[in-house]
């Protein structure tokens, strides 16, 4: 805040009871009221920036360090109370203007505005300065009131003033903080404020109140369309100020209403329009302090009627059907008014007339159904209810004559003939004939004689149409026409005997017909046509000269036969001449190669085709062959000449047989068939491992030779060693050969060896065998005790009971002793259920799998006493022990017994066995 002087100090109590003064005046101003205008303020200069009312002059409300904000409060106030102001007159103001206090008198008219220096937040020192100009005269400023906002009433009541926030007043004194008033003149004041800190200062000056014109348009006023009306308007100013006056006009938005207006910025303009119309006059006058003030009144424009001022009709005899014109001139002082027309013709009939705006014209017409004397009336209508009618002289209508052309007429070409019209009316009539000949021959005349009378005569060298037209006037109505026509008669053409292109004559060969003909018609000009039998037509070639001359077509027929060709002549008058003609067209051969001939490579592959002659023709026969094989395939065909030929390919081919049969007439006619020979795989023999029963560490060999009937094929070969892949060494010639490989097993087991033999074709053959690893170091085996034997295990030849069950027995040993490559022990089974048993007579291998809890051991032995019988055991040393095994016969591979019926030899076994089995 400021520091207060001493002269503030003495003021604080007095701005006490100045605060309730201005309480009271602003509760008497309520009452009193306002009303807005536009504030008089006309410039500002230097610092001082005018903006409009803001939202709040609180401190920071309009901060800035370098601009003094003045804004336009309320206009047009009229004081209730007096006012108290700090200077009324100009002058210099560095303190308070002192006694006697100022005022502005109560009843003054007023309007007030505001001035804020406010640094609030903005930080710095601000020296500014510049000046307030106003438009009318000030009564007083108020600079020393610390709230300001008392006076709401004055204040904008868009903006939060200070209320009761003291020393916002300017602060007068010496050095850095003082600031300075001048009233400069009546309607100038200078400010310079020095504030040094964050501070405010607000001032407020009171200005006259200027008021605005009164105008009055006066009014209402009326007037016809079409004339000037004058109006009469006033706009006094209570303060005498210079008026400026303007006349606005507006109407109906009628498309093409106009209207013009004179001494528009005068008192007494007038305003002219094309049409009726409800026009709305506005004076606007402006003094230049307030926006224009409008004064309103009615300007009402009235129809007239339009006039007729010439009406045309016809004043010598109209003929009956001819139209009877109308035409008429108007006038309408209304430029705008639209018409409408109506002609009530004298005949109980009544249209509407064509209007032309523009030239403010009627056009019509009529046509009357009988004769007589007519009077017409018209009528015009403009589009606001004017109207007006006038009648016209009388108008005569005559009837037209009659007329009749007789005929229709006949007659042959060259002959003459007569025709017999008839006509009547009552007035003397004249009479005419027209002839038109139709379409006709070149050269074709028609004379004809007295065409000025009823019976005229014509005569046609040529068949032709003639039209012939009698006309008859009575030089009023309009001439009366009839029609008719004369057919002269055309005469056929004659044709001679054909002729044909010499056979034989085959598919494809053009052919060629022709005749001669002769035609009375010597004008006429001739077409041909030849029908060839076959669905198909052609235009022929025509010679002639005086009506005769003779015709000639080409064909060629896609199809043998025999064709009956008929050919025309036509002269183009509907006379027509036709001659027939037969044709015989060699027929070719057929030929069907047969097949399609299937067989595989290397054999021999017969053809069976067939060939025939609808002619009975000679027949030759050739074959001719094209392969799509591998380079070096040989196909070798016998009996070319023949319907049964041979081919025998050497390798997978497809052939293209083609068989060509000829008549000797015409072309070859060919037929084509496919042969086939398809691939075929190899043929391969057993396969053989040596040993097939081999020690853990050591070399398996593999072989197998095998043939192809592909004697052209090359062959590639793979082994499955049952523990991994390798090709196979191949040796081969003319198809046929033999495939080896080696392959060291490094673990115990039986192994599925098989080897596939491939040919360069892609067929292929699987042959396998098995092998046995074990390790004659490794553990031995026994098995001792009872399973229950399932259904279907006990299989021979004749089982009494194939389904039997039942408890089996099983007592076994089996080692590889210290050295031996084949194992030793004994052994024995027993089926008591089905009377099976078997006693080992020796084994031929052992195996215990690298986890050491499964074995597979097999050997020989004797059935019921019988020997030539195998047997293999497999079990699993475990929790329950399991166990399998196996009988067949030696010879025939018979299974006797299968305790596991089905599965594969190394499958593992299921069956649990009550009693032991263990590896050792």
């Amino acid at each position: 805040m400021k520091k207060l002087s001493a002269m503030r100090r003495m003021a604080v109590r007095p701005l006490r009871a100045w605060t309730v003064f201005m309480t009271v005046i602003a509760v008497m101003l309520a009452l009193v009221g306002s009303s807005p205008v536009s504030a008089n303020v006309t410039a500002t200069t230097g610092q001082l920036i005018k903006i409009s009312p803001p939202s709040d002059v609180l401190q920071s409300g309009l901060c800035s360090p370098d601009k003094v904000f003045t804004f336009d409060e309320q206009q047009g106030v009229t004081l209730g109370a007096d006012v108290r102001v700090d200077y009324k007159t100009p002058g210099s103001y560095t303190a308070y203007a002192g006694n006697p206090i100022p005022y502005v008198p109560s009843g003054t008219v007023v309007d007030s505005h505001f001035l804020d220096s406010n640094l609030g937040s903005c930080a710095g020192t601000a020296n500014r300065e510049g000046t307030w100009t106003f438009s009318q005269d000030i009564l007083g400023v108020i600079v020393a009131r610390p709230r300001l906002v008392n006076s709401d009433y004055l204040g904008s009541p868009t903006t939060v003033y200070p209320g009761s926030v003291p020393s916002r007043e300017f602060d007068f004194g010496s050095g850095t903080s003082a600031d300075f008033v001048q009233i400069i003149d009546a309607r100038t004041i200078y400010v310079k404020l020095q504030t040094p800190y964050s501070s405010a200062d607000q001032m407020r000056v009171l200005t006259k109140h200027n008021a605005p014109p009164v105008p009055n348009a006066g009014g209402p006023y009326v007037g016809a369309e079409g004339s000037p009306v004058a109006l009469s308007g006033t706009a006094p100013d209570p303060d005498s100020d210079a008026v400026a006056k303007s006349w606005s006009f507006t109407w109906p938005l009628s498309p093409g209403t106009s209207c013009t207006t004179t001494g528009t910025t005068t008192l007494t303009p007038t305003i002219t329009c094309n049409d009726d119309a409800l026009v709305t006059a506005t004076l606007s006058a402006s003094d230049g302090y307030h926006p224009a003030v409008t004064s309103v009144a009615n300007v009402t424009i009235e129809n007239r009627n339009p006039t007729i001022t010439s009406v045309t009709v016809p004043t010598t005899p109209v003929a009956l059907g001819s139209s009877v014109n109308l035409s008429s001139v108007f006038a309408d002082a209304g430029s705008h008014d639209t018409h409408t027309a109506s002609i009530a013709w004298g005949d109980t009939t009544m249209s509407a007339g064509t209007v032309n705006e523009s030239g403010h014209s009627v056009t019509a017409s009529h046509i009357y159904a009988t004769p007589g004397v007519y009077s017409l009336t018209l009528t015009v209508n403009d589009d606001d209810g004017g109207t007006v009618s006038v009648g016209t002289t009388d108008v005569t209508v005559v009837g037209p004559p009659t007329a009749s052309a007789g005929g229709p007429y006949n007659v042959d070409e060259g002959t003459s003939i007569g025709l017999f019209g008839s006509a009547s009316g009552s007035l003397p009539l004249t009479k005419s004939w027209l002839f038109t000949p139709g379409p006709s021959d070149l050269g074709t005349t028609c004379l004809d004689s007295g065409s000025t009378t009823l019976t005229p005569t014509v005569l046609c060298n040529d068949d032709v149409v003639v039209g012939a037209t009698l006309t008859v006037s009575d030089g009023v109505n309009p001439p009366v026409v009839s029609s008719s026509s004369i057919a002269v008669t055309n005469v056929a053409p004659v044709l001679g005997s054909l002729a044909a292109t010499a056979g034989p004559i085959i598919v494809g060969q053009p052919v060629t017909v022709g005749g001669s003909f002769t035609d009375v018609g010597v004008n006429d000009t001739h077409s041909s046509t030849a029908d060839w039998g076959d669905l198909t037509t052609s235009v022929g070639a025509v010679s002639e000269s005086g009506g005769s001359g003779s015709v000639s077509a080409t064909h060629s027929y896609s199809i043998p036969g025999m064709y009956t060709v008929a050919v025309d002549v036509n002269d183009g008058d509907g006379g027509v001449a036709t001659r027939t003609i037969t044709i015989h067209v060699n027929t070719p051969p057929t030929a069907n190669a047969g097949g399609p001939y299937v067989g595989p490579e290397g054999s021999t592959l017969s053809l069976a085709a067939t060939a025939g002659d609808d002619d009975s023709d000679a027949l030759t026969k050739s074959w001719s062959f094209a392969q799509v094989a591998d380079a070096g395939t040989t196909c070798t065909p016998t009996g070319p000449a023949t319907l049964t030929p041979t081919i025998t390919c050497d390798d997978n081919a497809i052939v293209l047989a083609t068989l060509s049969v000829s008549d000797g007439v015409n072309p070859p006619v060919v037929s084509v068939a496919t042969v086939t020979f398809g691939n075929v795989a190899p043929a391969v023999g057993a396969l053989t491992a040596t040993p097939s029963i081999r020690g853990v560490g050591a070399s398996v060999s593999a072989s197998a030779s095998f043939t192809d009937v592909g004697t052209h094929d090359t062959h590639t070969a793979m082994i499955d060693w049952g523990d991994g892949s390798s090709a196979a060494s191949m040796t081969e010639s003319a198809g046929a050969g033999s495939a080896t490989g080696s392959h060291l097993y490094a673990d115990v087991g039986i192994y599925a060896v098989s080897m596939t033999v491939t040919d360069d074709n892609g067929g292929a053959t699987t042959v396998s065998t098995s092998v046995v690893v074990y390790d004659p170091t490794g553990p031995f085996v026994t098995a001792n005790g009872n399973f229950n034997s399932p259904s279907g295990a006990y299989t021979p030849d004749n089982p009494t009971d194939p389904n039997v069950i039942g408890t089996a027995h099983i007592d076994f040993l089996a080692k590889y002793q210290h050295g031996d490559t084949v194992p030793t022990g004994h052994g024995a089974f027993r089926f008591n259920a089905a009377g099976l048993t078997l006693d080992s007579t020796g084994y031929f291998w052992l195996i215990v799998t690298p986890a050491g809890d499964e074995t597979f051991f097999r050997g020989t032995g004797n059935v019921n006493g019988v020997s030539g019988y195998e047997f293999l055991v497999s079990g699993i040393d475990g929790s329950p022990d399991l166990v399998r095994i196996k009988v067949w016969q030696t010879s025939t591979g018979m299974v006797v017994y299968d305790s596991q019926p089905g599965a594969a030899d190394d499958a593992d076994p299921v069956l649990p066995l009550t009693g032991s089995l263990n590896i050792h």
